[in-house]
């Protein structure tokens, strides 16, 4: 019994072993019927709000001068060129098919291909964009709440460190990085 499971396991094994990797053609149909060149794009635009959030924040209430308007706003489009040019869909597309290629099988991607193209595909590729950013801004919310909370004692423990006002040891069950 054992050595036919064995034989059935290697089998299989070497069956998957041997299957034929996604052909370009059949990863650029999965791409497209992903919508994944126009999510790429998003995606660099995305990093280009955060990046403008970022600024703001950082100067959110202070009275900044021309100059130091200037120099930020010549910071955020050097970062907004450098983000466009290495996350648009020429740049990533030999990453996506070279990584495609040596975990997905020719047959498996001829299944999502056939999945993503059905009535169900389409409303999940259309939908998840949504689901995404609810997920982003519920996950978001909570992080900020928690570093609200943890802040007041984090910097505490940071100061009393520095004094030297924090016990010489670790209490117990706790770990010092």
């Amino acid at each position: 019994m054992g050595k036919i499971f064995c034989a059935v396991l290697l089998s299989a094994l070497a069956s998957q072993a041997f299957a034929a990797p996604p052909s370009e053609a059949s990863l650029d149909a999965y791409f497209a019927a992903m919508n994944l060149p126009q999510n790429v794009t998003a995606m660099a635009a995305l990093l280009d709000q955060a990046i403008q959030q970022r600024i703001q924040a950082a100067t959110q209430g202070k009275d900044l001068s021309e100059g130091q308007v200037k120099a930020l706003n010549d910071a955020k489009n050097r970062f907004s060129q450098l983000a466009k040019a290495r996350l648009n869909w020429e740049s990533l597309r030999p990453i996506y098919i070279q990584v495609y290629k040596e975990v997905f099988t020719q047959e498996e991607i001829d299944g999502l291909i056939a999945f993503y193209r059905s009535p169900a595909g389409v409303a999940y590729v259309n939908k998840v964009p949504l689901v995404m950013k609810k997920s982003i801004e519920v996950v978001q919310a909570r992080a900020n709440q928690t570093m609200a909370e943890i802040t007041p004692d984090l910097d505490k423990a940071i100061v009393d460190a520095r004094d030297g006002a924090a016990p010489d040891k670790p209490q117990e069950g706790r770990v010092a990085n």
